[in-house]
């Protein structure tokens, strides 16, 4: 038995390795060949954090200490150090700006009050082109974007010291660019003062005037001063005694300004804007008569405009204006609004988002005067009814909600004119033109749905 184990294991040949690969390198044999293990889950964040903390320990902020930074440039009455300090970022590359904004951004957050008085009076000393730009920049960034709903945080002593600076800054600005943002960042510092009840910014009011007032050829200065009536706070009325020498003037001049300057189209909408303005205090400061005046002056010029964006936000004013309480400036002149509407609505180029604003503007109308809308629809024409009534019945039926839900209130509200009787065969051309020729099944039940709404009190006048 052991001699047949034997010759089995001798016979039994042992299989040879495969050569190795042309080039290779020799096989070291203590060395490890096995995969490394499978990372976990924990070990990847543990090590994608100490990553972070690398990288955040070499930057700008979290390197140093914030303090001796914000003390070097804003606890000195020099505003020379900030000067310097934006000065070096504006000549920054992109790339390598990330670690310094971050600065600016810590400043505007921690330090608000001291950082916008030493950024205003950085800006009253004239600096050059680049630094105003990033310095306006900066204070927009500071007061709207990082604090723009938080009214708390400018201290009320602060804005002693901030209206001069900024409003002086504003009077000598030439670059027509920065004036935009500027007055943004001067009716922000308004609103916080009137929401105080610190007797108001009459100064400013005063600069606002003598700009419109001026007689000059100076267009810069007019503009300078129909950018700030236009986004003027509302509650700047408090200011009685000044609106009561002002609000008539005002009026007349800007009513003059308005038709004399057809030519300029960007100057006419500024004064287009400031006479909105006026109108929404009209009521508060029961200037009624004048009032009455420059509504039916802005409902004759709002579609007045090549660019469609600026006729879209008149008219979405608009809605804004009639949702308030101004009963006594609008009583008597709804079918003035009506009709200024629907002129807007028929227009062949209005886009879907102008449509539906006009549409608003009619639907809080008659949601306030729901009695007095119906007999402003009686004196409607019937052709102008017709078109109408063929543009909303579009609308009803394209995708977009918001268009379908108005398309139907005006269909529903035009229905008043003639009992129905215009909606009705109007609609009998759309769907015989539009719906009862189509393959499409879907627009046909469409078609199909709008007769049977119909039928019940109108079967005559749908056959």
């Amino acid at each position: 038995m052991e001699s047949s184990l034997s010759s089995t294991s001798i016979s039994t040949p042992i299989p040879s390795s495969p050569p190795p690969p042309p080039h290779s390198q020799p096989r070291r044999p203590h060395q490890d060949t096995s995969p490394p293990p499978e990372t976990s889950f924990y070990h990847r964040v543990a090590d994608k954090r100490r990553k972070l903390e690398a990288n955040r320990d070499g930057s700008l902020i979290y390197g140093f200490d914030l303090r001796p930074t914000a003390t070097a440039l804003l606890h000195s009455n020099d505003v020379e150090p900030l000067r310097i300090f934006i000065d070096d970022f504006t000549q920054t590359p992109i790339k390598r700006k990330h670690s310094k904004k971050k600065v600016f951004d810590s400043l505007a957050l921690h330090y608000p009050n001291s950082f916008l008085l030493k950024l205003s009076k950085l800006l009253s000393i004239n600096p050059p082109i680049h630094i105003r730009n990033e310095v306006v920049s900066l204070l927009h960034e500071t007061i709207i974007e990082t604090h723009g709903n938080d009214y708390d945080i400018i201290r009320c002593d602060m804005f002693i010291e901030l209206k001069p600076l900024i409003l002086e800054s504003f009077k000598i600005e030439l670059q027509e660019r920065l004036l935009p943002q500027l007055a943004k960042i001067i009716m922000d510092l308004a609103a916080r003062i009137y929401k105080f009840g610190i007797r108001g910014w009459v100064e400013l009011l005063e600069y606002i005037v003598s700009c419109i007032y001026s007689d000059s050829d100076d267009e810069l200065k007019l503009k300078k001063g129909l950018m700030l009536l236009a986004d003027l706070p509302c509650n700047a009325v408090e200011n009685e005694e000044f609106w009561k020498n002002h609000y008539g003037a005002l009026h007349v001049n800007l009513v003059n300004r308005l038709l004399a300057e057809s030519d300029n189209e960007d100057l006419q909408a500024l004064i287009f804007d400031s006479m909105f303005k006026m109108l929404g205090i009209a009521q508060p400061l029961e200037e009624y008569e004048i009032g009455d005046s420059i509504l039916l002056i802005l409902l004759e010029f709002i579609d007045q405009h090549s660019k469609e964006e600026i006729v879209v936000k008149r008219v979405q004013d608009l809605v804004d204006f009639v949702s308030m309480d101004v009963d006594v400036i609008l009583s008597g002149k709804e079918g003035i609004v009506f009709r200024a509407m629907l002129r807007i609505v028929e227009k062949n180029d209005a886009s879907r988002e102008l449509r539906c604003a006009a549409i608003q503007v009619l639907k809080e109308l008659s949601e306030l005067r729901w009695d007095i809308m119906g007999k402003v629809i009686y004196e409607i024409s019937d052709a102008n009814v017709a078109r109408v009534i063929m543009v909303s019945l579009s609308m009803m039926f394209e995708s977009n909600e918001q268009s379908s839900k108005l398309g139907q209130f005006l269909l529903n509200l035009l229905s008043f004119n003639d009992g129905g009787i215009l909606v009705v065969r109007a609609a009998a051309v759309f769907l015989r033109t539009r719906y009862a020729a189509s393959r499409d099944w879907k627009e046909y039940h469409r078609g199909m749905i709008i007769v049977a709404a119909f039928a019940d009190e109108r079967q005559n006048d749908v056959t």
